[in-house]
């Protein structure tokens, strides 16, 4: 048989220019408009970054029992850009604004993130839809991941996106993402993919958020204490560290069935594949929060 040769892989499409790089001057100063002639700046900008912060769209909410929805992400996002298109000077003063004041969120498998979400799972498809200029606002990011994607190359290929400087990544383990937890194996946590943060150029905060139900909750502290201990060499000779920043936790109740397919059995203490005979009844779930922050190594 003819020896098969590889594919070579298909090049990421270069990115184009956003319209801000096609505006040319002069255009009109809007004097005669009280936002510009009347309101000072700094209140104007303020204005500006509240018209354009995300919002929970009450309309679209995330079903109970997802492994999408938890304390603060109960409905899909909007943002109202509208502003933008009002006049040319507006255009230029806010035009990033909605791409680096707002997170971008994205859930880490497939299976685990709202349904119609583009690229949920995959920021490189996700950045390749922007623009230059977008590409350099973008200043945080969220993922809610898995295990399997966090210490797989997944992740690697996240950190490896060009022209995305983000300076604050958040990582979110919840209960469901823990490896074997349907399983009720004991929470596990590598961190070697720590070592991938140094091709974040630009990182300048880092906050691991971990989340277990609360019969767990001893071998997550476990796991929350070592992580606190730790120092993370970044670029530029500088180093992550958790020195003045407090561990944050919190507790809430939250459900004990995921997509109808597993359950928690009070009776057997266990995590259980199937539906439950009777109604379900929410579980007390522990969150808590390091953050690590950049300091110039001595």
């Amino acid at each position: 048989m003819p020896r098969r040769v590889p594919r070579p892989p298909i090049p990421s499409p270069s990115p184009t220019h956003s319209l801000i790089s096609k505006i040319e001057g002069p255009f009109n100063p809007q004097s005669s408009s009280p936002l510009f002639s009347t309101i000072p700046p700094e209140i104007r900008n303020k204005i500006f970054s509240f018209a354009l912060y995300s919002y929970d769209n009450k309309s679209r909410p995330y079903p109970d029992g997802t492994y999408f929805s938890r304390p603060g992400y109960r409905y899909h996002q909007g943002i109202s850009t509208a502003l933008l298109e009002a006049c040319k000077r507006i255009y230029t003063e806010t035009h990033d604004l909605p791409i680096s004041q707002n997170e971008h969120v994205f859930w880490c498998s497939s299976s685990r993130g709202p349904p119609g979400r583009s690229f949920c799972d995959k920021p490189s498809g996700y950045f390749e839809r922007f623009t230059v200029e977008q590409r350099a606002a973008v200043v945080q990011v969220h993922l809610f991941t898995q295990l399997f994607w966090l210490e797989g190359s997944a992740f690697d290929n996240f950190c490896n996106i060009q022209d995305i400087h983000l300076r604050y990544l958040k990582i979110t383990v919840r209960h469901a993402d823990w490896w074997h937890w349907e399983s009720n194996k004991p929470l596990l946590l590598r961190h070697e993919w720590m070592d991938k943060l140094k091709l974040l150029l630009k990182l300048g905060t880092l906050d691991v958020e971990l989340e277990t139900m609360e019969r767990d909750k001893d071998q997550m502290e476990a796991i929350v204490k070592n992580l606190f201990q730790r120092q993370i060499p970044v670029a530029y000779s500088r180093t992550l560290t958790t020195h003045g920043n407090p561990i944050f936790r919190e507790r809430y109740m939250g459900t004990s069935t995921y997509d109808n397919r597993i359950y928690y059995s009070s009776q057997s203490n266990r995590w259980t594949a199937g539906r439950p005979s009777h109604a379900p009844e929410d579980l007390p779930y522990v969150v808590s929060t390091i953050r690590w922050t950049a300091e110039a190594l001595n």
